[in-house]
């Protein structure tokens, strides 16, 4: 299991008086997961990470070891601090500092130490048409299993050419990027499969880039080359990692580095009826997406699925009938249940019903997909009630979330996060 354990508890039994808003009087009602403001756990709420971290809105900010990374979102008078959560990762790249002689400059390339925007150190790159390249050329990858390359790259003029190969060139693929635009072209790879490109512009006007790839035969190795390159680009924050999306930078100084996972927890009663509601930072699930399912504290336990309970599967999960198919927006989502039925929503709106007498029997619930590589909870949360909520209620939520700017349709990014969910 992945070590993605984030619950949510029981009522706070906060006083519910008529004065309160309409929100704040719903929000009376449930609970979400405690942390303050600096990350650290309330009441019933572990959390631990073996290292510090860095903080995807400010990467010169270092989060210390066994504190969460958290954002604020307010609903009516409440504040939640939403928490990031990763799995391991491993930052594969010898050096992060393009100066370094972890990186070669060939063809009249040459680096220099650049500005630093947002907390992201930028490195400058001139010579047109040269190329720069990681030095180690090949650390060790598993074939068969996607790689993820991510990279900040300062907006500008022109194109470069981003490759993700083995040492041997035994596999290889490559893109070319417009730094003007944020299109990509190309395409071209040998021995790979399931390519995932992204990119988003930062509220600093720089792009966020990542190339998943997954080498099927060659070299177990990997590394990268940035060529083609235009009279001048600004790059930071480079990452090669094992996984199919990119997550958090981690900087490296001589040697690939590990970032420990995120583990959290917060213990709730058993729900013979209730309703979740999660708010999500992106979009980017299909159908099969796993985003919460509970535990007793010993395993997993199926029970959300689209047409009822599923035996002999350990990892339960929401399923629309619509599905969530990359759409490039924020969303809340939500089930409700009352042992007779399980009713699920989609950004405030009906989205299904179903015959379902099962509940879930664990104490504990926690986002994500434990058993299939669904490893980042990303700064979004949970809400839950012990009833099942009306159509209106559940609109209420939604609309009053969209609202306070928690969901940002236009750039469900805006933090220049890149970490984002897992896709199957």
């Amino acid at each position: 299991m992945r070590g993605l354990r984030l619950g949510l508890g029981v009522s706070k039994g906060r006083a519910h008086f008529a004065a309160l808003s309409a929100i704040d009087a719903l929000m009376a009602q449930g609970s979400w997961p405690i942390f303050d403001a600096s990350g650290n756990p309330g009441a019933n709420t572990t959390f631990s990470r073996a290292s510090t971290a860095s903080d995807p809105l400010n990467l010169n900010a270092v989060v210390s070891a066994n504190q969460a990374r958290v954002r604020p979102w307010q609903i009516g008078s409440n504040t939640l601090y939403a928490p990031l959560i990763e799995g391991s990762r491993t930052n594969i790249v010898t050096n992060t500092d393009l100066t370094s002689a972890g990186w070669t400059k060939i063809a009249g390339a040459a680096v220099a130490l650049g500005s630093n925007v947002s907390g992201v150190q930028y490195y400058t790159v001139t010579g047109l048409n040269g190329a720069i390249y990681d030095t180690t050329q090949g650390a060790a990858i598993t074939l068969n299993q996607p790689v993820t390359l991510s990279l900040s790259i300062q907006s500008g003029s022109g194109t470069c050419r981003l490759y993700l190969k083995a040492s041997d060139g035994t596999w290889t693929y490559y893109i070319t990027f417009n730094l003007a635009t944020g299109a990509f072209t190309g395409g071209l790879g040998v021995n790979v499969t399931g390519a995932i490109l992204s990119v988003t512009l930062r509220p600093d006007a720089s792009w966020t880039v990542s190339v998943t790839v997954t080498p099927t035969s060659g070299a177990a190795n990997a590394f990268t080359v940035i060529d083609a390159l235009p009279a001048t680009m600004n790059i930071g924050a480079i990452q090669l990692e094992q996984g199919s999306f990119a997550s958090t930078f981690i900087p490296t100084t001589g040697s690939p580095v590990t970032r420990p996972a995120d583990n959290a927890t917060f213990t709730s009663g058993v729900l013979s009826s209730g309703t979740i509601f999660f708010i999500g930072n992106n979009s980017t699930w299909k159908q099969s997406t796993r985003p919460w399912h509970f535990t007793d504290g010993s395993g997993e336990l199926a029970w959300l699925s689209q047409g009822g309970l599923v035996s002999g599967i350990k990892s339960a999960y929401l399923a629309f009938t619509g599905g969530l198919t990359a759409s490039p927006t924020g969303y809340t989502a939500a089930v409700s249940w009352d042992g007779t039925s399980r009713v699920h929503y989609l950004n405030g709106a009906l989205d299904s019903t179903f015959a379902d007498t099962n509940v879930p029997t664990g104490s504990i619930l926690f986002p994500g997909d434990g058993n299939s590589g669904f490893e980042t909870y990303d700064h979004s949360t949970f809400i839950t009630f012990h009833r099942a909520l009306t159509i209106t209620e559940i609109q209420l939520l939604h609309t009053t979330v969209q609202g306070n700017g928690i969901l940002d349709f236009s750039d469900p990014n805006n933090s220049g996060l890149i970490a984002a969910y897992g896709w199957y």
